[in-house]
């Protein structure tokens, strides 16, 4: 799929992204349970200062994707047979490296994460209008992602007035684990055909680890329609092991 989505010369006609999260027999609590990772009180309270963990959630998720441009006599011509419900814009990955144990974030790294992902898009960070980042209800993880990305997304785009929106599409489905990328790009998907920033439930009160004072960025807490009927949102998804993927979208 990222070679499908490279803004210059792709390097594959068409790709299929899947997510994929079933609910089969009771191992896939056990472990989290253990590990202290669920939430007690049965809800993704993420973003909110009582976060403790996430629940469960399952479902199936696919996009199809194709090159926009294809190169006919050294010209870039598009493709417009097929319906375009978004343009992948650009995608990065890395990994968070050596930290102080297995899941905890980098904040350095996934700084770079965006970093590169604005690089690859071609765009202004300022561009940005909405972002779901990966976080799963962890006071501290929770707040080194989003300090993450308030901090490339605004406080180095230029001193700008733009209002960023914050969302999670945890807070309305759950953890869906490798499924929970591709339904974050979904809901953006729905999302940006009505050129709104979806709500984000649960949240009463802002973790105070997460330090967005004096920047403009908000937490959607109801449908609210962004500045222009297209834009640019951005997801983030990441593995326990320490993988990180971003993707802008319009």
């Amino acid at each position: 799929a990222v070679a499908c989505s490279l803004p210059q010369r792709p390097q594959a006609e068409s790709a299929l992204a899947i997510g994929v999260d079933t609910i089969i027999g009771p191992t896939g609590f056990m472990r989290p349970s253990w590990a202290g990772l669920l939430s007690m009180r049965g809800r993704c309270f993420v973003f909110d200062h009582t976060a403790d963990g996430y629940i469960r959630g399952e479902g199936v998720g696919g996009l199809y994707l194709n090159p926009l441009l294809h190169e006919v006599d050294n010209q870039f011509v598009m493709d417009d047979k097929l319906p375009t419900l978004a343009i992948a814009s650009g995608t990065y990955a890395n990994n968070s490296g050596k930290t102080a144990s297995l899941s905890a974030p980098s904040g350095a790294m996934e700084q770079e994460l965006i970093a590169g992902c604005v690089r690859r898009a071609e765009i202004s960070p300022l561009d940005i209008e909405f972002v779901d980042p990966h976080c799963v209800g962890s006071i501290l993880s929770d707040a080194v992602e989003v300090t993450a990305l308030v901090r490339s997304y605004r406080l180095n785009g230029g001193g700008g007035e733009e209002m960023m929106g914050l969302g999670s599409v945890k807070t309305l489905f759950g953890n869906c684990k490798p499924a929970s990328g591709i339904l974050a790009l979904c809901k953006q998907m729905v999302a940006g055909c009505f050129g709104q920033m979806l709500a984000t439930s649960h949240l009463m009160r802002v973790n105070p680890h997460m330090l967005i004072d004096d920047v403009p960025a908000m937490f959607a807490t109801d449908h609210t329609p962004n500045r222009m009927n297209s834009s640019f949102s951005a997801v983030t998804a990441k593995g326990i092991g320490g993988s990180n993927v971003h993707a802008i979208i319009w």
